[in-house]
């Protein structure tokens, strides 16, 4: 693992490496974005997990959602303004991944997506 010296040394003698780097990742992260979103569909906040509403209510910095419902999580959610997010692939069930996944499939080999 480089130190962050050792880094900022790189990147200052190669910033076009370093930019393509960057610009890789940030590609890689929203083809993973789009790929997540035609697997889970629209999003939801009531496909959440406990632990992705309770993540999302401390983030936008509702109180006491320890002791909350999933339902009422979303509902302090919702009264904060907080955008829906995607679903997240541990809150689908094996069938609904495979079924997915094997619709992509036959979407991509098919020229339908």
């Amino acid at each position: 693992m480089l130190a962050s010296t050792d880094l900022l040394t790189n990147i200052s003698s190669a910033p076009e490496q370093y930019l393509i780097k960057k610009n890789h990742i940030q590609l890689k992260d929203q083809f993973l974005t789009i790929l997540l979103r035609e697997l889970t569909g629209p999003p939801s906040f009531v496909r959440q997990t406990r632990q992705s509403l309770q993540n999302l209510c401390k983030h936008h910095g509702v109180r006491g959602f320890s002791r909350m419902t999933k339902e009422g999580m979303v509902e302090a959610l919702k009264s904060k303004g907080a955008a829906v997010p995607p679903i997240p692939l541990q809150a689908l069930t094996k069938s609904e991944l495979i079924a997915a996944i094997e619709s992509k499939l036959y979407s991509d080999c098919h020229g339908d997506g």
